[in-house]
């Protein structure tokens, strides 16, 4: 049977041209509708790349960047009151002061001298930014922390690799303010590979700061390790419950010393 005459449905009366096989010849593409073609497909290549290395945290900044491990590895509750000293951008601290909830305080310590004002407004910053306002920044001295005794559960010392020379008197002011059995999380930063700080003088000198620590009345309880830049060591406060002073009420003695009463700006 041939094509479609001049009698049936759709029928032009004329035939289309068949090929040398007797099969229909390349059909023209319909007014109004592209002629669509099949997209090429892009070569495969030789060889597939494997999976992208984890990111390393830049030198000096892995207090920052694991900065939520740091908090955790602290384990606080909601309630307790923490002390955070060494924190320059104060967003450890706020960290803890979220995990307190608003049941618990912090106090951001910072140490009396040059940029301290810029340190306070800093925090004051993260008071009203990160809405903590449990978060109280308090001014301090080298050798005093401005808290009350037996006023916080738990201290937090950041370092930045610059030890001093002596830190006895900073030590006793936290273990005055520290509970029987608080805590005492010390950040340190190792030395790098490489330094002059490498070998058997930079063990000496952890070893020093180790004794230091114990010297003041604590003893060493975890060191985890699960830091590459730095080392987290938690020291436990040991000793009785220091005695009230004579004279001080309850309300005194609960006061810190330095408080700054964070700026909130609406």
């Amino acid at each position: 049977m041939g094509g479609p005459g001049p009698g049936r449905p759709g029928g032009t009366g004329q035939r289309r041209a068949r090929g040398p096989r007797g099969n229909a010849g390349p059909r023209r593409p319909r007014p109004g509708r592209p002629n669509r073609q099949p997209p090429a497909r892009p070569p495969l290549p030789g060889r597939r790349p494997g999976p992208a290395p984890p990111p390393t945290p830049p030198p000096g900044r892995e207090v920052f960047t694991r900065r939520f491990e740091i908090v955790h590895a602290a384990a606080v509750t909601p309630g307790m009151r923490v002390a955070a000293i060494g924190d320059g951008d104060g967003l450890i601290a706020a960290l803890f002061a979220r995990a307190v909830g608003p049941e618990g305080v912090v106090y951001g310590v910072v140490q009396a001298g040059d940029g301290a004002v810029e340190r306070i407004a800093g925090l004051n910053r993260v008071v009203r930014d990160y809405r903590v306002p449990n978060l109280i920044p308090t001014l301090a001295t080298a050798a005093d922390t401005g808290l009350p005794a037996a006023g916080i559960d738990l201290a937090f010392i950041a370092t930045d690799g610059q030890r001093s020379a002596d830190p006895r008197p900073l030590l006793d002011s936290i273990h005055t303010a520290l509970v029987p059995y608080g805590t005492l999380i010390l950040v340190a930063a190792r030395p790098a590979a490489g330094s002059r700080r490498t070998g058997p003088p930079a063990a000496a000198a952890r070893e020093a700061l180790i004794a230091a620590v114990r010297a003041a009345g604590f003893r060493l309880v975890e060191e985890p390790g699960f830091l590459r830049e730095n080392e987290f060591l938690r020291f436990e406060r040991i000793g009785e419950e220091p005695a009230a002073e004579a004279g001080s009420s309850p309300a005194a003695a609960g006061t810190p010393t330095g408080q700054v009463q964070p700026h909130m700006e609406r």
